[in-house]
């Protein structure tokens, strides 16, 4: 791509980056061309008009994006000379502190637009008082993409509920469950509030031990919860032959155990859906939220799994919480199919990737490899001191997860978990955070920290 003249003011690069052309979209691609240096500091932009015509959307559309890229530090307005991409010197860099590395959550810049999914569900919007759980629409559109036929599915308002739901339907007050360890700290407030009892399954790059799970099931668990892939924090993955491992380790289970998988980051993760659901299915439930994929506006997960399972959660549910909208579930139906929105997802996974590999190839250069290089939405880093080291990244303004909130089990080596959904595309920027990390992790004094 060739650096724009003063003669194009920049069209022809932003013309030919923007593949997504929501407000979102066009915000995202602007801000890498800055950041790679396509767009140079100083420039004068062409205008509003010029650049909305050239995209063939409205000047509404570009004016946001470029009130998003001036809140974000990346443009600026002068009355007389028009937009300018801000001159950025060392000092006005963002600061660290404006950085959520503390969650594991995906950039909003890169996510798909939700205009034409939100009309499309107003065009097809229903006047009657039908009570199903599931729209016909996303029922059609959810079993296309499921990664196994399922006896029944239902809905609820985002992962955490799908996941609240599904364990006070299956298991006991006071009833055990095993868990993959380290885990998301979510999934864990979701046990203590069915005040469940987590027996911890020890975990790695393929997911759950088989002789780790093997040993849990002696203690006669109600439900085994794991994350069949981009798990937090570790952005471990389930692969076929850990499937094949799984699979026989449960045959020998009780007939009452329920496999759970929480599939929480959805469409947004770039591995496969690979699922135990195959040799156990009278007692398999998925779990599969879209809000990583889509936006926390779309706010809705959907659970399949044996009859009377689903069945209990449809009760349950009824008992007060509140019914997903059906203007939610018409607009995921359109998201889940629509091209346009998964040309989108297909950039944001592989931005995400390239962001997470970049600071994980980083730190390996300082001696510490960190687990979630593969996929995922965060970086498990091993650490000489949790405490230490979280104490030393705050004093830079940078906000860790933290490893020990990550249990049930407790890890051999203390760990800390960085959110890479939205780092910095700059190299060098890139590099000033993992050698911030890496000493963090070292602690002063102390040997090289290296992954279990």
């Amino acid at each position: 791509m060739s650096h724009p003249t003063n003669s194009d003011d920049g069209l022809s690069v932003i013309t030919s980056a923007v593949t997504d052309r929501s407000s979102r979209g066009i915000a995202s691609a602007v801000e890498h061309l800055i950041r790679n240096g396509a767009l140079p500091q100083g420039i004068r932009l062409a205008t509003v008009r010029r650049i909305a015509r050239a995209l063939e959307v409205s000047p509404a559309t570009v004016s946001i994006a470029w009130t998003e890229l001036r809140h974000g530090g990346w443009l600026h307005t002068d009355r007389r000379r028009g937009t300018l991409v801000n001159t950025l010197s060392a000092g006005c860099e963002r600061p660290w502190s404006d950085y959520p590395f503390d969650e594991h959550l995906p950039d909003p810049l890169l996510l798909p637009s939700i205009d034409d999914a939100f009309a499309a569900a107003a065009a097809s919007r229903r006047a009657d008082h039908d009570t199903e759980a599931v729209e016909p629409v996303l029922l059609a559109a959810v079993t296309a993409t499921w990664p196994f036929p399922a006896p029944r599915y239902t809905v609820a308002n985002g992962g955490y509920e799908g996941t609240l739901l599904t364990l006070r339907a299956t298991v006991r007050p006071g009833g055990a469950v095993a868990v993959e360890s380290p885990t998301a700290p979510r999934i864990l407030e979701t046990l203590r509030a069915v005040r469940a009892t987590a027996i911890p399954v020890r975990g790695d790059a393929h997911g759950p031990r088989p002789e780790a799970l093997q040993q849990a099931l002696f203690s006669r668990p109600d439900a085994v919860l794991y994350q069949p892939r981009s798990q937090v924090p570790t952005g471990s993955a389930l692969t076929r032959d850990r499937i094949g491992e799984l699979a026989a380790v449960l045959a020998s289970a009780p007939e009452a155990v329920t496999v759970i998988e929480d599939d929480n980051i959805g469409p947004a993760s770039s591995q496969p859906a690979r699922t135990l659901a195959g040799s156990h299915p009278h007692r398999h439930v998925l779990i599969r939220s879209y809000c990583k994929a889509y936006g926390i506006d779309i706010r809705t997960c959907v659970i399949s799994g044996p009859e009377e399972v689903v069945a209990r959660i449809d009760r349950i549910r009824s008992l007060g919480m509140l019914a997903t909208s059906r203007m939610l579930q018409g607009a995921l139906a359109h998201l889940i199919g629509d091209e346009n929105t998964e040309r989108q997802l297909r950039i944001a996974r592989r931005r995400h990737r390239d962001r997470r590999s970049m600071l994980a190839e980083e730190l390996r250069e300082h001696g510490v490899d960190a687990r979630g290089g593969g996929d995922g939405l965060a970086l498990w880093i091993p650490v000489h001191d949790e405490r230490h080291a979280r104490r030393e990244l705050a004093d830079h303004g940078i906000r860790s997860g933290s490893g020990a909130a990550c249990g049930p089990g407790r890890d051999a080596q203390p760990h800390i978990w960085i959110g890479t959904g939205q780092l910095p595309d700059a190299p060098a920027r890139n590099a000033e955070l993992a050698a911030l990390l890496a000493a963090a992790a070292h602690g002063r004094g102390n040997r090289l920290a290296t992954a279990n």
